[in-house]
């Protein structure tokens, strides 16, 4: 069974790799506007999950720096997606707000909301 998921794992990263999107451009004023917003944004993921690499392309293709967090091999941040967020589900996107830390489930959804915030 390990075998087969190294082998499903390797083959998600080869293909995110070969089709990855090109990243939108825009004027550098929007572009630097839009990193200082997600300056603080965190994706919690796993390196082969085909939900995370649909995030992961879907943000390549808004061309937006976000911080990816592996929350399989890093325990400091398994335990916060864990306590934090509430539970250990990724992918998951942390961003701050005037009330507090967001923790947003579900590729769909984030992809949604990333989509909002870069109209």
């Amino acid at each position: 069974m390990r075998l087969i998921r190294y082998l499903l794992g390797k083959i998600i990263l080869w293909n995110e790799q070969r089709t990855a999107p090109t990243p939108l451009t825009r004027a550098t004023e929007a572009q630097e506007a839009l990193n200082q917003m997600t300056s603080e944004w965190l994706l919690y993921e796993f390196n082969a999950c085909p939900y995370c690499v649909k995030v992961r392309q879907e943000v390549r293709r808004l061309n937006l720096e976000i911080q990816r967090v592996d929350a399989k091999r890093d325990a400091e941040h398994k335990k916060i997606l864990i306590e934090a967020g509430g539970r250990y589900q990724v992918p998951c996107l942390s961003y701050p707000t005037p009330s507090g830390i967001i923790w947003l489930y579900e590729s769909d959804a984030i992809i949604a909301f990333l989509r909002k915030q870069t109209a």
